[in-house]
């Protein structure tokens, strides 16, 4: 889930009173199926077709395509509108065998899968699940309005998405995206896949983490998911240097609450990405930030 257009803001529809509770009356979309588990959408064809929600005032309201699909790595991401002009998301599973071999080298590249990690894919009702749990638990990330077995509605969230905040030469945000993982961790919730595009930044710089298609599992999810998150910052940020610092001075600002992280294997994870992602372009940025990486170890040394 993204924003409709990544350098503009657009009005976020309200969470949790608008659709309290809906009943889905009907589908909106197109399904073919496949293996009868993956449903295929015709993304050529949605502009002509709606969703409709029975509220419990039992009004009947109309979420119409507003022409746009966003095209995720693993999702059809339809973004729908109300009559009030209000936005929502339509995130559906897509077909991705392309996918999965890269994500699974790039696993194996990074040193989860050969340090004892695993991974899996969540299915629709996991992430609706993870999502609930994570929100009672006061984190910071998107809540499902609904779902059913081809996809799930979410509000759609107003903002930037991390990576393009951090191009743009942000920093100050950063404090929130790892205030959220470290709280997470407190309570043993691990959202894998943590780099940057699967957070967003409102306008008042708080944060909303969003894409909980992948699940980490093992003793060392947590470093890993640590790592992949502090490589990320620096690789998408446009001021490293400056990030080097904001960072030194969280981390030694928060040395107790990160005390449970084993940061042999952070700064292990640390390493290996800097020299998997060396020689590789990743949206558009080549590789080889190996200087800060090492910068970065080196404080994690000393204060860890």
């Amino acid at each position: 889930m993204n924003s409709l257009n990544k350098s503009s803001n657009t009005t976020a529809p309200p969470v949790g009173t608008a659709f309290k509770q809906p009943t889905v009356l009907a589908p909106a979309l197109r399904y073919s199926y496949r293996n009868g588990e993956i449903a295929t959408y015709d993304t050529g064809k949605t502009e002509k077709q709606l969703l409709t929600y029975l509220l419990d005032t039992e009004e009947l309201k109309s979420l119409h395509p507003t022409g746009t699909v966003l095209q995720g790595t693993l999702n059809y991401n339809f973004v729908l509108s109300d009559p009030d002009g209000n936005l929502y998301v339509w995130r559906a599973p897509k077909e991705h065998p392309q996918i999965i071999p890269i994500i699974h080298q790039d696993l194996i590249g990074t040193g989860f899968l050969i340090n004892g990690g695993s991974y899996r894919y969540r299915t629709i009702r996991e992430q609706v699940n993870f999502m609930t749990e994570a929100c009672r638990l006061h984190l910071q990330n998107v809540e499902a309005i609904t779902t059913n077995a081809f996809g799930t509605l979410l509000p759609f969230i107003q903002g930037t998405p991390y990576d393009n905040y951090l191009r743009q030469g942000g920093i100050e945000a950063t404090k929130n995206v790892l205030d959220n993982i470290v709280t997470a961790h407190k309570h043993n919730i691990v959202y894998g896949d943590r780099w940057t595009k699967n957070t967003i930044i409102k306008p008042d710089e708080g944060i909303v983490e969003i894409d909980f298609d992948i699940e980490l599992r093992g003793e060392i999810a947590q470093e890993f998911e640590m790592a992949q998150l502090l490589y990320h910052i620096l690789f998408f940020s446009s001021q490293r240097e400056k990030m080097l610092d904001f960072l030194k001075s969280y981390l030694q600002i928060n040395q107790t609450a990160l005390a449970g992280h084993d940061f042999f294997m952070v700064r292990k994870f640390l390493s290996n990405y800097a020299n998997y992602f060396q020689d590789k372009i990743v949206e558009g940025i080549a590789g080889g930030i190996e200087q800060e990486i090492a910068e970065l170890i080196k404080i994690l040394l000393c204060l860890f």
